[in-house]
């Protein structure tokens, strides 16, 4: 059969098995050895197929295409992690060859940094640009396995003749002299798999993830062909709005900040590029967080400083119903100031974005006098709506409708008339 069975980790082909007179069709989706079998699996189209009849098998080509370059960019993978990581000695402990992508099990004691990461694409990259030619011959096991830098799985039974895959080296030029170190420079590998003729067929190489996946076992995702040129390409309009982002503020910068960084949380692109969006979006984030922070602590001050100076500058009046210029923690601040003051009264009312906070505190001087903090606080969220709650001395509250904030402090002034003796 020309159809390629699953194993060594690439997927399988799928197509269809056609009568040669065009009467029946069977749809292959699943091919795998058994037994010594090629079994082909899947379901009769049309017509009807029986034992003797001669079909012509038609595999689908353009899903092996893209199977064909990730496993080339597999093997060119191999080789440059053995480059870039020559201390961690990797080892190949698993891989998948699927046609959306390739996956890369390895060897590997610590985490790879991000540096390493972009040596390790670079590699691949000049590799695919290079247009190496990839050599495939059956060689006898004994033979092949005196090939300096070959590749092979720990564990794995081979045949005998076993197939050698060589990026970029003639294999009869590497049988003449298979003990030179020279061919550590290559990737050469046993492999029965499907692929390129030359790199060039792989045309981009990109890195998507890059995790632990158990104690001293690494995994390397990566792309190749559209796929990989699709990650460029959003990768360059990521960049392009972090970069806007230098020219926004308000809340326009605090919408997108948050939007991007849920989109480069899980964007598929290269994860070396990806490191570098992160920086540059991080350090966005942290000028905008610490002026955030800034902007509140002033704001918190000058509250403070106004409820202070409006109770220094009126000496002979108990009861105040202030507007602060921002909600938060700077409530606290303000209601622990006025508590220690024992006989005061302030109600504080603030824009909170879509709601609206408030808060009083009563002094008990000024509670045996009539004005209850928790009746005071019904006062005021009967306008703005919403919930309250507290005590004599100290109630709280938060509204819903921000446009009657003047028409509440005013009810909060009368409220103090009507019920202060």
């Amino acid at each position: 059969t020309n159809f390629y069975a699953e194993q060594g980790g690439q997927e399988c082909d799928t197509g269809s098995l056609v009568l040669s007179d065009m009467s029946a069709e069977f749809t292959v989706e699943n091919v795998e050895v058994s037994n010594g079998y090629v079994l082909h699996t899947g379901f009769l189209k049309f017509g009807s197929i029986k034992v003797g009849d001669s079909v012509e098998a038609q595999y689908d080509v353009q899903r092996r295409l893209p199977i064909r370059n990730n496993h080339s960019a597999t093997h060119v993978l191999n080789h440059a992690l053995r480059q870039v990581l020559r201390d961690e000695q990797p080892d190949q402990k698993g891989s998948l060859v699927a046609p959306d992508h390739l996956r890369f099990d390895f060897s590997c004691k610590n985490a790879i940094k991000p540096e390493e990461i972009r040596e390790i694409e670079a590699i691949c990259n000049k590799a695919v640009l290079d247009n190496l030619t990839v050599y495939a011959k059956e060689v006898p096991l004994s033979e092949a396995r005196e090939i300096q830098g070959l590749r092979a799985v720990f564990g794995e039974v081979y045949p005998d003749p076993v197939r050698v895959v060589s990026i970029g080296a003639d294999i009869d030029a590497i049988l003449k002299n298979p003990k030179s170190p020279e061919w550590e420079t290559y990737s050469i590998e046993f492999c029965g798999g499907t692929h390129v003729g030359r790199t060039s067929d792989i045309a981009a190489f990109a890195i998507t993830e890059e995790s632990s996946i158990s104690k001293g076992v690494r995994r390397i995702i990566a792309v190749t062909g559209e796929e990989a040129r699709q990650a460029q390409l959003l990768q360059r309009s990521l960049a392009s709005e972090v970069k806007r982002l230098h020219a926004l503020s308000g809340a326009e910068l605090d919408s997108e900040i948050k939007r991007l960084d849920k989109i480069l949380a899980t964007a598929a692109i290269s994860v070396y590029e990806k490191h570098l969006l992160r920086s540059e979006f991080d350090e966005i984030r942290k000028k905008v967080a610490e002026a955030d922070k800034a902007a509140k602590a002033l704001a918190a001050k000058q509250a403070m400083d106004q409820v202070q100076q409006t109770i220094e500058q009126n000496p002979g009046q108990d009861v105040f119903v202030v507007q602060l210029p921002v909600a938060g923690k700077v409530m606290a601040q303000v209601s622990t100031y006025v508590k220690g003051l024992k006989n005061k009264a302030v109600y504080f009312i603030a824009v909170d974005g879509p709601r609206v906070a408030h808060q009083c505190v009563v002094g008990k001087p000024l509670v045996q006098r009539g004005l209850k903090a928790n009746e005071w606080a019904k006062c005021v969220s009967d306008i703005v709506g919403g919930k309250n709650g507290g005590k004599e001395e100290s109630a709280q509250g938060s509204g819903v409708d921000v446009s009657k904030v003047d028409e509440a402090i005013k009810a909060a002034e009368e409220f103090v008339k009507t019920h202060l003796n």
